[in-house]
């Protein structure tokens, strides 16, 4: 579709541009932010999903997830990624390998658990019970579809972390 702007007014030929950038820009601000959210999300998530997994452990599921979960007012947007695992190891042997591992990659200070987000990342070892996860720190829950067929949770835990 051309417009002719023969006929315009001097007024219109001025109008005309503002108009259209004023009818883009949504679509505008939904890209940048998409793309900065993809930005930030994806080497955040890939952090615990690249992590290599500890002696006895096989990763049966993950999920990503990004925005307001931890109920607060703020406008800082949340991030969480979690695995599915089933390992021989116990609860606290995970905590203090992923602990560990993820230090290497988040420093020290940002795997504090008493180090409050935005500026630190928080990690929590859970034991898989149900298909719903909800770690402490969210009012969302993280739904498994692999835990509706999964009779047995003995030693399946969740790993998150979260900023």
């Amino acid at each position: 579709m051309c417009i002719n702007t023969d006929n315009l007014t001097k007024a219109g030929k001025i109008l005309l541009p503002i108009l259209i950038f004023i009818w883009l820009l949504p679509f505008l601000i939904v890209l940048v932010l998409g793309i900065s959210f993809w930005i930030i999300e994806y080497p955040f998530k890939q952090q615990l999903f690249e992590c290599p997994l500890p002696a006895e452990t096989i990763l049966l599921d993950k999920m990503t997830d990004g925005g307001n979960i931890d109920g607060g007012s703020s406008d800082r947007q949340d991030f969480i990624a979690i695995i599915l695992i089933k390992s021989e190891l116990s609860q606290e042997e995970l905590q203090d390998y992923y602990a560990e591992q993820l230090e290497d990659a988040l420093g020290p200070k940002r795997l504090n658990p008493f180090y409050n987000p935005p500026s630190g990342v928080l990690l929590d070892v859970s034991p898989a019970l149900s298909p719903d996860y909800r770690p402490e720190y969210s009012i969302v829950d993280f739904h498994f579809q692999f835990m509706e067929r999964e009779e047995d949770t003995t030693n399946l835990y969740y790993v998150s972390i979260f900023s």
